[in-house]
């Protein structure tokens, strides 16, 4: 474990995001603890415009970068505050940008956005998905309207435009140098409970299965971590390959599902990572009952991994196609789950004579003009 004093400007310096894992509860600051912390902030820079505020703790875990450099770090504590910092400082630049929009970009590239990321991975911070939607329209600076923004950074922009003698820039740029917290990055693999109920003992008394879910987490962060940021256009989810007994169409539909999203990873620019035994809202179902039904002679893992390779060897149209991607085994509270990371392949990969490529969090079909025009930019 890892710890420093820093500015925010400094934590959210670099290509990185901070994912808020999905066992913990959604952004429920109100009005009352926004008023209570913009007003703080307002006296402060008034009295002692060299005073800085601190924040507290923000700790994090690095778990993974993706193909293209970012490095991403599971937030395991601090999400109230940095979710609140961010708002405040989308107002503030929702507001510079009517005067300034050069100043008023620089400030989202400093904390809010990764630029030539898209998708998810296109902002610093990525909240739970009850918060996304919303948390995205303000810190993307796409709506002005009350009604489409993130609310604490409404709440912030109508309280500043009522300041009329408050200096907006010089507010930003305090805001900037001054706010200051404690960085705490834990090691790969470190069981973060211990460290966030000792921050988070006074605050909030431990609830029925809280400890649990920090089980669950500490014996695979970086899968968790994984899941708790949703599925995009890089990562998805299968809950199997298999369905009930008598349902061998839908059976069908799985396997078929999972073969054309490994292609679509293969055929993508960057690749990806399907996850097989986790239901679409990040849960675990887990692979283990199908074990015995694909394998009676071997019901285990190894039997699984020998079916599911046959499968994809047998599907995927290009030669040797195991060299582009790696099947491993993970265990979440005694659930298998099957990872299997996709790298882009050197030459269009197609099923029946189709190919199918990402699209956001799918795997479509391309046809016509638009398939030929993709396959020559992708395989120059």
């Amino acid at each position: 474990m890892k710890a420093q004093e820093c500015t925010l400007e400094k934590l959210m310096q670099g290509r990185l995001q901070y994912v808020v894992p999905s066992f913990q509860q959604p952004y429920n600051w109100k009005d009352d603890r926004w008023a209570t912390f913009l007003q703080g902030v307002l006296d402060t820079h008034r009295r002692d415009p060299g005073h800085e505020i601190f924040l507290g703790a923000i700790v994090i875990m690095p778990v993974q970068s993706t193909l293209s450099g970012l490095q991403k770090y599971l937030l395991v504590d601090g999400q109230q505050r940095l979710i609140t910092m961010l708002a405040l400082l989308a107002a503030l630049r929702d507001i510079i940008r009517e005067q300034d929009p050069r100043r008023a970009e620089t400030i989202a590239r400093a904390f809010m956005l990764n630029e030539r990321e898209e998708g998810g991975y296109h902002y610093k911070l990525l909240p739970l998905p009850k918060n996304r939607t919303l948390f995205f329209n303000s810190l993307g600076g796409e709506t002005s309207a009350a009604s489409t923004a993130f609310p604490a950074a409404a709440f912030f922009r109508e309280e500043l435009e009522e300041e009329p003698r408050l200096d907006i820039n010089a507010f930003a740029e305090y805001l900037s140098k001054n706010f200051m917290v404690v960085r705490i990055e834990l090691e790969k693999d470190e069981n973060p409970y211990p460290i966030f109920k000792s921050l988070n003992m006074l605050e909030a008394p431990e609830k029925p299965g809280e400890l649990d879910q920090y089980v669950k987490f500490a014996s695979d962060p970086r899968l968790m971590a994984l899941i708790a940021s949703g599925e995009s256009e890089q990562l998805e989810f299968k809950e199997g390959l298999l369905a009930r007994r008598s349902d061998h169409r839908l059976t069908e539909k799985r396997i078929n599902g999972v073969v054309r999203t490994v292609a679509a990873f293969m055929n993508s620019y960057s690749g990806g990572t399907l996850l097989i035994g986790v239901y679409d809202d990040g849960s675990i179902k887990g692979i283990n009952r199908e074990y015995r039904r694909i394998d009676k002679g071997k019901p285990n893992w190894d039997g699984y991994l020998l079916h599911l390779r046959n499968t994809l060897r047998a599907r995927l149209g290009i030669e040797n196609p195991f060299r582009f991607y790696k099947i491993t085994q993970h265990k979440i509270d005694n659930r298998d789950v099957c990872q299997i990371v996709v790298k882009p392949a050197d030459a269009p990969v197609y099923i029946d004579k189709r190919l199918y490529v990402r699209s956001g969090n799918q795997s479509l079909e391309m046809q016509g003009p638009d398939l030929v025009a993709y396959v020559q930019n992708r395989w120059k």
